[in-house]
């Protein structure tokens, strides 16, 4: 749910008019227009079918879809093109559920999805073991795609050279299942390995920019511009790395910074506030005692 928000909007129709979803994709426009021109943040609206409440999913998953396979800043489920039709007791639900998990990186999500499916493939069709050799080979490379895309594996010709003798000679679909598992679980921590190493290097990046900057009237917008992506974006980051929302992290060094200033140094109070990022020597001084428990002054006492 990283950088979405999510809205329902009622319907008393069973499914929208031609005319009422032109509506309703110009209004998403303008939306899209007034937020980006307020907020200088790009937005992007995704939007599903009419379903019954108890299907909100699906229409949630058809925004995403939308937004996913359409270049416009504005999609509707219906806009498009046609894809791949399925066999009537196909597990698309399952397959959707097995490729986002890939795609996130979810290694236990993907592995109860991959059972899942092997599961179905085994009592559907217990006969056609090449049949289903074949469709586990094709989710290995696809979860394989995944990783390369995501930088988390590095691509070389010769990589998959031993997958079509090791997938030929497995005797057994308990063998297969075995295999399946460890290369899409596989390819999953390579992508899980890399996120958190972009997001890592995204607030190494950031902590730098603040421990440099501290004593200057620095803000959330200024350290997310810094490090190219969204406030919201930076704050969930930033509470995952470190355990404290951007505030919390900035007011902890500065009181630090000032602590040292006030038993290590000779200047006064009113200096030692300016100089660790306050214009307001009173509201320094009530966040100290906040932080501390003590004033400035008990404070330098007490050190001396």
């Amino acid at each position: 749910m990283v950088n979405k928000i999510v809205t329902f909007i009622p319907s008393d129709k069973p499914q929208l008019e031609y005319d009422d979803r032109i509506g309703i994709i110009e209004k998403a426009r303008k939306l899209v227009r007034d937020l980006t021109k307020r907020l200088e943040i790009q937005f992007k609206i995704g939007i599903g079918s009419v379903t019954s409440i108890y299907k909100l999913e699906d229409s949630y998953k058809e925004a995403l879809n939308a937004i996913r396979n359409s270049k416009g800043r504005v999609a509707h489920v219906k806009d498009l093109s046609i894809g791949c039709e399925y066999e009537a007791d196909y597990p698309i639900s399952i397959e959707s559920a097995l490729f986002e998990k890939m795609a996130k990186g979810d290694i236990d999500g993907t592995k109860v999805e991959a059972n899942l499916f092997f599961d179905w493939m085994v009592n559907n069709y217990p006969d056609h073991m090449m049949d289903i050799k074949l469709k586990v080979l094709e989710f290995i490379l696809f979860a394989e795609q995944k990783a390369f895309l995501s930088g988390g594996m590095t691509y070389y010709f010769l990589y998959r050279k031993d997958y079509l003798p090791i997938i030929i000679n497995i005797e057994s679909y308990e063998q297969l299942r075995i295999w399946f598992i460890d290369m899409v679980t596989q390819a999953c921590k390579n992508i899980t390995t890399k996120r958190e190493e972009q997001a890592s290097g995204l607030i190494g990046k950031a902590k730098s920019y603040i421990e440099e900057n501290y004593h200057k009237d620095i803000s959330l917008d200024d350290i997310s511009r810094k490090v190219d992506i969204s406030p919201y974006y930076f704050s969930k980051l930033f509470k995952e790395e470190t355990g404290e929302n951007f505030i919390e992290y900035l007011t902890n060094m500065r009181i630090k910074k000032a602590k040292n200033l006030l038993v290590h140094s000779d200047m006064n109070i009113k200096n030692i506030c300016v100089d660790t990022g306050y214009s307001d020597p009173n509201y320094f001084s009530r966040i100290f005692k906040k932080q501390v428990g003590v004033t400035p002054t008990e404070y330098r006492e007490i050190g001396n």
